[in-house]
Order: C-alpha cells, then sequence, then structure tokens
C-alpha cells in the first residue's frame, strides 16, 4: 500500500515537473483538468487564503499562463520538496515493512521498481 502511495505521489511531481518528452504528458495537465495532487494540496493548505482564493481562481479559469502561475505557487510554497520527501518516505516504508523478505529476488525487484519511481521525478 505504502509503496502504491508513493508511486501516485511521483506521478503528481511529474504533473508539475516531468519532462514530456519522457512522460508523454504535457505538465499541469493533471492539474488543470481538476485533480488534486499531493504538491497543491500542500501548498494550499499552507497559504493565506486570500492566496488560495487566487490559485482557485487561476486553476477554474485556465487561461496560457495559469499552470505558470499555479507552478510558482506550489514551488515556492515548499508543495514540491515537500511532495519529494513523502515520496522517499512513504516508500522506505513500504519497503521496511517487507524487510522480512528482503533476501529474496522478489524484494529485490520491488526494491529497484521503488527506487526508479521515486528517482524519476528527480
Amino acid at each position: 500500500e505504502n509503496i502504491g502511495i508513493a508511486f501516485q505521489i511521483a506521478d503528481d511531481l511529474l504533473d508539475f515537473v516531468g519532462d514530456p518528452e519522457v512522460t508523454g504528458k504535457e505538465p499541469g495537465n493533471d492539474v488543470l483538468n481538476g485533480q488534486m495532487t499531493l504538491p497543491l494540496i500542500y501548498a494550499l493548505s499552507n497559504s493565506k487564503e486570500k492566496t488560495r482564493k487566487e490559485i482557485i481562481k487561476y486553476l477554474k479559469e485556465q487561461k496560457d499562463n495559469s499552470f505558470e502561475k499555479v507552478n510558482r505557487f506550489v514551488t515556492e510554497s515548499g508543495g514540491i520538496d515537500y511532495a519529494y520527501k513523502q515520496a522517499n518516505l512513504i516508500s522506505q516504508q513500504g519497503l521496511d515493512n517487507l524487510a522480512s523478505a528482503s533476501n529474496s529476488e522478489y524484494y529485490t525487484c520491488l526494491e529497484n521498481m521503488v527506487k526508479f519511481t521515486t528517482s524519476r521525478v528527480v
């Protein structure tokens, strides 16, 4: 479960920092389509009401520069850094929960998948 959550957080991050040539999707696509992602949730929950309303307005309007403004807000509010830390922390918790099988080839494959998932957003 933790590894799945970490994977989703990594996917959330790709919406902000992913290279469309690599990910196959345009940055901001999830956020502008109304998906609440961890970086955005964190930034909104740690902002003042006036700022929060302004960002929500940008999300609703979806003008050409809306995502740029939202992305800048999320980055400056620490949403990106927070999500990176959470993805790494939660994925490690998932691996720790399976430590009793750490000598297994299946564990090694899972560990490699987790490392790939969380490192692809760096």
